[in-house]
């Protein structure tokens, strides 16, 4: 069990890095763009599209991390009315199998996604359309994997991500 939990957080450490470079990555294309389009007068025809996939990876990758660490949305109006062995029992639980169902829908639909991609291009780069969607299993494996972690209360691997950019941090300060 040690072995996958330092493989999974190697994995969520990658996915990380990758995110820091999409939003980077995002900048400077928009950058360029703007830059193309104002002043010298012609736009780069797969930029936005570049961008855009960009944009629906990172997302993906900022919901696997939003569940590894528990910053989901919830509402909390009514549960906080319960007692809290209710709270930290029963709801979390509740929780936890909620966000596995999520974890094997986006994973299923998402290996479905990916196939049917594969038919088709993308009109600006030409790349497969499933690159579009191919972040769609791999979140789900990584929620999976965080949900049922939670679930069975076994602890993670500290977060490689948050001591490096700490570290980093800490190294230019």
């Amino acid at each position: 069990m040690n072995g996958l939990k330092k493989v999974m957080n190697i994995v969520h450490l990658v996915m990380g890095y990758i995110a820091i470079f999409q939003l980077i990555a995002m900048v400077i294309l928009i950058s360029v763009q703007v830059f193309c389009r104002y002043v010298l007068n012609f736009s780069i025809s797969w930029v936005e599209e570049v961008c855009l996939l960009l944009m629906v990876w990172f997302s993906f990758i900022a919901m696997a991390i939003g569940v590894k660490n528990k910053l989901h949305i919830s509402i909390e109006l009514f549960v906080m009315w319960l007692p809290k062995r209710v709270q930290n029992g029963i709801i979390a639980k509740i929780s936890d199998v909620s966000i596995i169902a999520i974890g094997f829908v986006l994973i299923y639909h998402g290996i479905l996604l990916v196939q049917n991609g594969m038919m088709s291009t993308l009109p600006a780069t030409g790349l497969p359309a499933a690159a579009g969607y191919i972040f769609v299993p791999i979140t789900g494996v990584l929620i999976l994997y965080d949900a049922v972690m939670d679930l069975f209360g076994l602890e993670k691997e500290e977060d490689l991500l948050e001591k490096r950019l700490k570290k980093e941090g800490d190294a230019h300060a």
